[in-house]
């Protein structure tokens, strides 16, 4: 019977420190502060072009910019805030998401599959997501 993923990997328990990286393969370290998934993607929300089209064409009223932000679910949570003011916010808060993974599926395939899509597709994927996702759970 195979391990269980991570079986073999060293625990507090063990009196071995987690947080002393020489222990953990590469892949599982931590990455430094300044290359955190956070740091990234807050990052990215501010300077992409892309990211910032999309969300433009998108309509929802909710500002990208995340400059001063240190974590993605307080910047999150100021675009929820933000969508609150207007009608129809839990709508327009799964729009926000759904839009937010589409262009995380667009960076995907351009990365890995050599393919672009316009801004425009990431918005018509997404709101046909959303539209069939409506239709099946109805408010």
């Amino acid at each position: 019977m195979e391990e269980p993923l991570g079986s073999s990997l060293p625990s507090k328990s063990e009196g071995i420190s987690l947080e002393s990286s020489a222990q953990w393969p590469p892949c599982l370290k931590p990455p430094p502060s300044p290359y955190s998934v956070d740091s990234r993607l807050l990052s990215s929300m501010s300077s992409n072009r892309r990211i910032k089209e999309v969300w433009h064409l998108s309509d929802l009223q909710a500002p990208t910019d995340a400059v001063g932000f240190t974590k993605f679910w307080r910047w999150w949570n100021s675009v929820v805030d933000n969508l609150k003011r207007q009608p129809h916010w839990r709508r327009r808060a799964s729009s926000a998401a759904t839009i937010l993974w589409g262009l995380w599926c667009e960076r995907n395939a351009r990365i890995f599959e050599q393919t672009t899509s316009t801004s425009e597709s990431v918005i018509t994927s997404a709101q046909s997501l959303i539209t069939e996702y409506h239709l099946h759970h109805p408010p």
